[in-house]
């Protein structure tokens, strides 16, 4: 005899297994799994007017500009300048052709490396991150090599990468990943004239900073030929990467192997590529006095390339150590003070924009370096060119 408690039991039982078949929901986001297993996030859109954050336009701490110390500067001619917090509360930056070490007040403490091909000596710093044991791991993008430091300034070895370094972070080991150069896929057969102008795949590896051992991670697109920008990110953040294609919409998730677990992508709306968009996208490019064969001789070079429909959908990624997924808007013209940030599910969270700096150069947007839980730092230069970093409080 079937009692009520039972008939409720299996009524609540059902009602559990139809729930699971429905796709879950996140804010804006509708989400599924595929047949391979791989979670499929699909947003109609990253376009919101909700702030999710609000950046507090003075620095909790502030680093560089012009010093009585030359040290404590950073040079100007370094595109890849970005910051480390470590947990004590250090900053570890990553100069032209060294490390430097700050305490949480901004004091130079240590400065690791100088310019040399020697070991622990670099040519042109990419990025430099936190391994076990409280190591530093410095990538050399010159040299294709990684030079290993404790935080108090000693080198240790050196790793032999033989590849370009993919993305700024470390694997929780304290293994990195790097790509190989990037090349087009072989099954393509056309011509090189032709060749000039597709996209490009990398094969990527992880090495094991402490045993040196390397493994494939797998093969996949690494730059693509287009008129506008339209990069693509990779990023590590724990055992994760990131692939960010600004081209395609999208932000594909990896595990630590290479196998592909969560896509994350939206469709609308994107501004569509016209005739006059592309030249004010030249016209940014060249002086403002220039006469117009200059501009009709820069067009024509542009048409050249592959001119996409639709702009590209950001122009930089950046992911935080909880997962989230920050996209600066696509500019024409300076860079954009405003970007979109997406929950590590692919929920869209919300807007950010980036303050004005007192001291900035004018019509010059400060650029995330670093994003952690509780505040952002930032670099920018003055009017007479000197590089700035500064941290700041960021609240939801």
């Amino acid at each position: 005899m079937i009692t009520l408690e039972s008939a409720l039991t299996q009524l609540l039982l059902f009602a559990a297994s139809v729930v699971s078949l429905i796709p879950r929901h996140h804010a804006c986001a509708q989400t599924r799994v595929d047949s391979s297993g791989v979670e499929i996030v699909e947003l109609a859109s990253i376009q919101t007017s909700r702030v999710a954050f609000v950046v507090s336009p003075k620095p909790l701490v502030r680093l560089g500009g012009l010093q009585d110390d030359e040290r404590a500067e950073f040079s100007p001619r370094h595109g890849l300048l970005r910051t480390l917090r470590l947990s004590d509360g250090q900053i570890v930056v990553n100069d032209f052709s060294a490390v430097k070490i700050f305490d949480a007040a901004g004091r130079l403490l240590h400065v690791l490396g100088r310019r040399g091909s020697g070991p622990g000596e670099f040519q042109q710093t990419h990025s430099v991150c936190q391994a076990a044991g409280d190591s530093l791991i410095v990538r050399d993008y010159s040299l294709r090599r990684a030079s290993v430091f404790t935080t108090h300034g000693k080198f240790v070895r050196t790793i032999t990468t033989d590849g370009s370094p993919a993305g700024t972070g470390c694997f929780s080991d304290g293994s990195i990943l790097i790509r190989t150069s990037a090349r087009v896929d072989d099954r393509i057969k056309v011509s090189e004239e032709r060749a000039r102008f597709l996209d490009r795949i990398a094969d990527y590896h992880r090495i094991s900073a402490s045993d040196r051992q390397m493994r494939s991670i797998g093969t996949w697109l690494s730059y693509r030929s287009s008129a506008f920008e339209a990069p693509i990110y990779t990023e590590v953040v724990g055992d994760r990467i990131y692939i960010g294609d600004s081209q395609d919409a999208s932000v594909r998730v990896l595990d630590g192997s290479g196998k592909l677990t969560r896509v994350i992508r939206w469709r609308a709306p994107r501004t569509r590529v016209t005739n006059e968009l592309l030249e004010r996208r030249v016209r940014a490019s060249v002086p403002k006095d220039a006469p117009r064969s200059v501009v009709d001789e820069r067009i024509a070079a542009f048409r050249m390339q592959p001119v996409p429909d639709l702009l590209p959908a950001f122009l930089q990624m950046q992911v935080d150590p909880s997962g989230r997924i920050w996209l600066e808007d696509y500019p024409l013209e300076a860079r954009s003070a405003w970007w979109t940030v997406l929950d590590r599910d692919g929920s869209l969270l919300g807007r950010v924009e980036i303050p004005r700096i007192a001291d900035a150069r004018r019509s010059v947007t400060p650029l995330i370096v670093e994003v952690l839980q509780d505040r952002i730092a930032l670099s920018w230069k003055d009017d007479d060119g000197a590089v700035h970093l500064g941290y700041f409080a960021l609240t939801k």
